[in-house]
């Protein structure tokens, strides 16, 4: 703190402050007419933080250092205004941050419990073996969309009452996935006005089939996707499940047709072949199919479902049993010599198709 009497003094004693302060002090009036100044420091603790300035532009009485005093004591109030408006501004400031951390922790603890749900709601629907449309339905009752499941493995659509079913086939979306293991938006329907969200299902290397959403929101919120990612693992389970009961039922199938060939006698003849769901009076035919051996047996495993699931789907008019066993694929059919001619005519075109989507040779 000090007290000037004259402009030089007072340029002298402020040359090492900035041009810039010193501009600024210059531009209130004049420091050649300047008759006095005081210059008092404005201190927070060891910190200066600025300079209360007082200046004496008459010849009227004389700074004093009583002046230099009061000054002083204004300027160690204006510290503690400028102190406890900083620490005000913090406050406010982290209060605001701390209103703001706290709504994203709400917000995020919401989306946990939520997360949790889901899992919790469709791990019950497995451990109670409620079956595909039960998980489907679920599934549209959590996200508020239609949701649709089209096994490709049994060439079937899910739920199973919907009215309508998709614009797309079962063997556009095996080729679609064919090579790809991540979820696609498809546009349908007149200026692609329909938005589906589809997301594969899939065990190893095989491709069960895929779960899909009409929605106008691409991409889905996250909770949705949540749901359809948990939903797609709880379906993959179920789907192996009864893929192992097939598998299961055909072996067992195949072990009765064997015993079915060799039987010599007429009444167990007929027996065996009530059991197979065969009419003892109809006169069949056996188409039997060899399916290339692969290494990855899951994928052959899964190759044979796919195979019985469409023939039955293609020829259900006609009466048949279809089974398959390791690398083969059984088909009893119920009709004459003309009709078998023309149905193995008629696969030849399904069968070219079948091999290109599942790379595999007949």
């Amino acid at each position: 703190a000090r007290i000037y009497y004259s402009q030089p003094e007072a340029t002298q004693g402020m040359s090492d402050i900035s041009r810039e302060n010193y501009d600024f002090l210059n531009s209130a009036k004049a420091l050649s007419e300047m008759k006095g100044l005081i210059c008092v420091p404005i201190s927070i603790g060891q910190e200066r933080i600025g300079v209360l300035v007082l200046h004496q532009f008459h010849s009227r009485g004389k700074l004093v250092e009583h002046d230099l005093q009061l000054l002083q004591g204004f300027a160690d109030q204006t510290a503690v205004a400028i102190e406890n408006a900083r620490l005000y501004r913090e406050a406010k400031t982290a209060l605001h941050e701390l209103a703001e951390l706290s709504g994203q922790l709400q917000s995020r603890n919401q989306y946990l419990l939520k997360r949790n749900e889901i899992h919790d709601t469709l791990q019950q629907l497995t451990l109670q073996n409620k079956g595909v449309d039960a998980i489907i339905q679920t599934l549209q009752r959590m996200i508020g969309k239609p949701v649709s499941f089209i096994d490709c493995l049994q060439n079937q659509y899910y739920p199973q009452s919907a009215a309508t079913r998709p614009t797309y086939s079962i063997d556009e979306l095996s080729m679609i996935f064919s090579n790809r293991r991540t979820p696609v938006t498809l546009l349908l329907g007149k200026n692609n006005s329909a938005c589906h969200y589809a997301y594969p299902i899939i065990n190893g290397a095989v491709f069960f089939g895929c779960l899909t959403v009409e929605t106008k929101l691409i991409p889905l919120p996250e909770l949705d996707q949540i749901a359809i990612e948990q939903g797609s693992a709880i379906l993959a389970l179920e789907l192996v499940k009864q893929q192992t009961i097939s598998s299961i039922f055909y072996k067992k199938t195949h072990e009765f047709f064997q015993k079915l060939l060799q039987e010599k006698d007429p009444d167990a003849l007929y027996a065996r072949g009530q059991e197979l769901g065969l009419s003892p009076s109809a006169a069949y035919s056996v188409v039997l199919f060899h399916l290339t051996p692969v290494q990855d047996l899951q994928q052959l495993d899964a190759s044979v479902h796919r195979l019985v699931a469409m023939l039955k789907r293609r020829h259900k008019s006609i009466e048949q049993l279809v089974y398959g066993f390791h690398n083969h694929v059984t088909m009893l059919v119920s009709m004459n010599q003309q009709a078998v001619s023309q149905l193995i005519k008629q696969l030849g075109p399904m069968l070219k198709e079948w091999e290109q989507i599942e790379s595999i040779s007949l």
